[in-house]
């Protein structure tokens, strides 16, 4: 499930520079690319916090400007071992409603550029649209029927249809993790709201961007679109709204 192991395309073990955001704020981090004066981005990962594969995106698109890639889960320590379910119960733990409200409040302090999320990631960067963040956002595989939580945030397919924040996101059509029946309805609920920019890529499902590294036609060219519209939204000199037409 999403992306625990390195990318062929992206740098070799690189380290970033420790990120600790403003007091009060409690959130934490890698920063790459900290030499570049423009705006800094903002990089989410999934459930299994910042894996090789996110620190070498992060170092990817930090080319031409700063990238600091969050770890949620900072407060708890590291994974004993990678696994679902050892994820699982580490992700549990985490209140996602105050992260919500510092990472709003980070996102405005620093002027952060744009903000990337994967997965439960992805449902962050949806819950700062919901919340009319102006920034670029962009959430890659979340889940629009909402997740768990002990201080649950409110399910993206219930405000998603009247949203007037612009927000792309990215979803497999086989997505088992998420639910097809979930990519289905998402789909028909944002029609004609022209704040989503959905792109849903067919025959692929959750976690397809590793497909950078495949040699199956098809998913390579759906990971490498991601990509794609991952590196016009962390450069400085693209428009700060990715203008990216609804696929489907």
């Amino acid at each position: 499930m999403c992306h625990t192991q390195p990318s062929a395309r992206f740098p070799v073990d690189p380290q970033g520079e420790p990120y600790s955001a403003p007091a009060g704020f409690g959130l934490e981090g890698l920063v790459f690319g900290a030499g570049h004066r423009a705006p800094p981005a903002l990089l989410i990962p999934d459930i299994y916090g910042m894996t090789p594969f996110y620190r070498g995106l992060a170092a990817h698109l930090a080319r031409q400007a700063p990238v600091i890639l969050l770890d949620p889960f900072a407060s708890f320590g590291p994974l004993a071992q990678s696994t679902r379910e050892a994820a699982f119960e580490r992700r549990h733990r985490l209140d996602d409603r105050h992260y919500a409200d510092a990472l709003e409040r980070l996102v405005r302090r620093i002027g952060a550029r744009g903000v990337m999320g994967f997965c439960l990631g992805g449902n962050f960067v949806l819950e700062l649209a919901r919340r009319g963040s102006d920034r670029a956002l962009l959430a890659v595989y979340p889940f629009p029927q909402g997740l768990p939580n002990v201080a649950p945030l409110a399910p993206p397919i219930d405000y998603l249809p009247k949203i007037e924040t612009p927000v792309t996101i990215l979803l497999g059509d086989t997505d088992a993790s998420v639910g097809a029946e979930n990519v289905e309805a998402l789909a028909a609920c944002v029609e004609g709201n022209p704040a989503v920019s959905l792109h849903i890529f067919r025959g692929v499902g959750h976690g397809f961007v590793t497909g950078l590294d495949s040699d199956e036609g098809p998913l390579r060219a759906a990971a490498e679109e991601a990509l794609a519209i991952a590196e016009r939204l962390f450069d400085p000199n693209q428009p700060a709204e990715p203008d990216f037409g609804p696929s489907a």
